[in-house]
């Protein structure tokens, strides 16, 4: 009876497919559909499954999949004045520009009773807090010293973005759901750092902040991006900051947590969370790493790191479209300069002349890991295997040794020293060297 039964079973089965990437990566990522269709294929024919589905979710989808029946709402409440503009078709709000009182900003802002800053509604912020910067510090002055003004005249707002907004005039409210401050993490900074530390001045405050709150697709990683970078741009955007939010980036981080170092994708996060400097990374400085590592170009490194970050170099450096990348490469890059790093201080001298020994780190790196491999063409599978403990003060010698002779045997002139090691024929010139030296 019980073979009957499951030979007339029909079973429905779903396979769910879950990346660390973003949704546009997996949506180009033909290979990935191959195996899906082949799989597929396989349980085609078999009689006793009636149906094949397949769920692929990015970082983004995952992230809203744990946020389902956990959303952060929150209400500011008796708002005198602001307009909200309604999309026709459906009559929902998809926008809001409003006049905040500081009251409730700091409210918003806030943890346990105003002694902590919520960090998680600046999650999508490019930046971190500047500090004791001349912008931060004229915030603070206008808060402590210009009560006859109302803050709103005296800065540019607050821009937050949302799942889903809802607001009321009648009952003088605004709704946000999950919200993100994405511009005005300075003014909100402020604000929290003057108040919590003279909660007495919110008891007869009345002045106010301006807000934009938008409500963005969820399903476009883009415009989120787009927001970011137009309400930003009264300050000059780096390269970094934009990519500060890049899956990768964020990859990157948690991975270097679970080895007990801080990948500062954010400039100054960790700093401004007293981590120890020695445990944190730069997002530009990991970018020198892999294209001098990996990418084995030294002097595109030392001539050119601002690039680094720019368009193609950017993703070929960073991987951006590998669904499928080693994030230790990254820390076996890390290692590696911060060995060198560590045996490379002070100043040196190439004849008569005096250098500072950290023009050279770059090239000290990669003939280091030359030097290793007694080839110039080391594979990442090489890098795998590597022993950063033998990379020791005398194999940094040795690779400075390398420059030198590079150097006199090319005819360089001292005093064009640093501009030649800048330039890609000084390695053609170094691989040369260094290509006779292992035969």
């Amino acid at each position: 009876m019980a073979k009957k039964l499951v030979l007339k079973a029909k079973f429905y089965v779903h396979f769910f497919y879950f990346s660390r990437v973003g949704k546009n990566q997996l949506d180009t990522a033909t290979d990935l559909k191959g195996r899906f269709d082949t799989l597929k294929s396989i349980f085609k024919d078999v009689d006793f499954i009636e149906k094949i589905s397949i769920t692929v979710e990015g970082v983004n989808g995952i992230v809203k999949l744990l946020r389902t029946d956990k959303n952060y709402e929150y209400t500011f409440s008796n708002i005198e004045k602001f307009e909200a503009e309604v999309d026709k078709e459906d009559g929902k709000t998809n926008a809001v520009i409003a006049l905040i009182p500081l009251k409730q900003l700091f409210t918003f802002i806030a943890l346990d009773n105003g002694e902590q800053i919520n960090d998680k509604l600046f999650e999508s912020n490019i930046r971190d807090y500047k500090g004791r910067s001349n912008v931060n510090k004229n915030i603070l002055n206008t808060l402590e010293n210009k009560q006859d003004i109302d803050f709103w005249w005296l800065n540019n707002g607050i821009t937050i973005t949302v799942e889903d907004v809802e607001e009321s005039k009648s009952a003088k409210k605004i709704r946000i759901v999950n919200p993100q401050i994405v511009n005005g993490l300075q003014t909100s900074y402020s604000i929290f750092n003057y108040y919590s530390a003279n909660q007495e001045a919110l008891r007869d405050e009345s002045r106010k902040v301006f807000v934009k709150i938008i409500k963005v697709n969820q399903e476009s990683e883009q415009q989120e991006l787009e927001i970011i970078v137009a309400t930003n741009s009264q300050n000059e955007i780096r390269d970094k900051d934009i990519h500060a939010n890049d899956i990768v980036q964020k990859n990157i981080e948690e991975y270097f947590k679970t080895l007990g170092k801080y990948y500062q994708r954010k400039d100054k996060y960790y700093t401004n969370r007293k981590h120890a400097k020695k445990d944190i990374v730069k997002l530009a400085d990991m970018a020198k790493y892999i294209n001098t590592i990996y990418l084995k170009d030294p002097s595109y490194t030392r001539n050119n790191p601002g690039k680094l970050l720019n368009g193609s170099k950017y993703k070929t450096i960073f991987q951006v479209d590998n669904i499928n990348q080693d994030y230790g490469r990254y820390f076996i890059a890390y290692q590696i300069y911060n060995q060198v790093i560590g045996f490379n201080k002070g100043t040196m001298n190439i004849g008569e002349d005096e250098f500072e020994r950290a023009n050279f780190q770059h090239h000290l790196a990669y003939i280091v890991i030359c030097n290793y491999f007694e080839s110039i063409d080391y594979s990442p599978a090489d890098l795998n295997k590597l022993d950063i403990s033998l990379i020791t003060e005398e194999k940094v010698e040795n690779a400075m040794n390398c420059i030198i002779e590079t150097i006199e045997q090319n005819n360089i002139p001292h005093t064009k020293i640093l501009k030649s090691i800048k330039e890609q024929l000084f390695t053609q010139q170094l691989n040369s060297y260094l290509s006779e030296k292992y035969e």
